[in-house]
């Protein structure tokens, strides 16, 4: 079986998790009124591939600028984007089928520098170097809560599949994190994960999934249906010739995909929360025919 795998990595420091909750400051404080500045705060595309939107009116270009809240960057299947964050504060890393929105950009009175993000859908991985200023900070937001960033290599999956939308996984790579949901904190970190439902505490940390392992109990087809049973971590994604397919919250799946003809191939792979990706092609005239049997 041929398997096409692509990796990212890199070293940075600490980061704080908060899901479930409206935007938290470090240590409960509440944000100063910013500073005038002659400074003007951006995110900064400087890679493209694919179908990428920006503002959803125009395609999107290298050297293109978010300045404002309500700014946004969308990818599209097989499409991915990067983004730096002013001042060198940091990057972030898109992948396919992904919205990201600026919601602020702000320099306070002593100042810290504050750059809220909120991530809709999909998947996003945040390198950040520690803050100088104690008042900085940078937030990722998700449908489910806020990730607040002082300088670590960690990402999010925020599934978009029918029946488990917003459902969050959460992966650092170097720092630590400390999820928070429902009023209870998990500290994830290095090479460890952890999964946040809708209105739900998160899950006790598990090993972060950079084999990217799929355990499948039965692939099968009948006619053009191909059925697909087993199970993988649950802070992955999975998707069958790009389309995601949900998960349980102990990663497992049970579910049919339509192949447009009756000998067409199929590619499961699975993401992991910091963007890692694993394919797994199976040539539909190789699985075993139900309707034959």
């Amino acid at each position: 079986m041929g398997i096409r795998r692509r990796v990212w990595l890199r070293q940075w420091g600490k980061a704080i998790v908060v899901v479930g909750a409206a935007a938290l400051t470090p240590l409960g404080r509440s944000l100063r009124s910013p500073a005038q500045s002659v400074y003007s705060r951006y995110l900064e595309v400087t890679r493209l591939s694919g179908s990428v939107t920006y503002q959803g009116a125009r395609s999107a270009r290298v050297g293109d600028r978010l300045t404002s809240s309500g700014h946004s960057l969308t990818t599209s299947s097989r499409s991915s984007a990067s983004l730096t964050v002013d001042f060198g504060i940091g990057t972030i890393t898109m992948a396919e089928n992904t919205r990201l929105v600026v919601a602020r950009l702000d320099i306070l009175q002593d100042g810290a520098y504050v750059t809220v993000i909120r991530v809709d859908r999909g998947q996003a991985r945040m390198q950040t170097r520690p803050f100088t200023n104690v008042n900085s900070r940078l937030e990722l937001h998700t449908p489910t809560g806020v990730a607040s960033v002082r300088g670590t290599d960690f990402g999010v999956n925020v599934s978009q599949a029918q029946g488990t939308i917003g459902k969050t996984g959460v992966g650092t790579l170097s720092g630590r994190v400390g999820t928070i949901a429902q009023g209870e904190t998990v500290e994830v970190i290095d090479g460890q994960a952890t999964l946040v439902l809708p209105g739900a505490a998160p899950e006790p940390p598990i090993a972060l999934d950079r084999e990217l392992a799929l355990n499948l109990t039965e692939i099968s087809r009948r006619g053009r249906n191909i059925i697909l049973r087993g199970r993988t971590n649950p802070t992955n994604t999975l998707l069958v010739n790009g389309e995601e397919i949900p998960l349980t919250p102990i990663g497992g799946f049970d579910t049919q995909y339509v192949l447009a003809h009756r000998d067409n191939s199929i590619t499961v792979q699975l993401r992991n929360p910091i963007g890692e990706v694993r394919d797994y092609p199976f040539p539909g005239w190789r699985l075993d025919n139900l309707d034959q049997g």
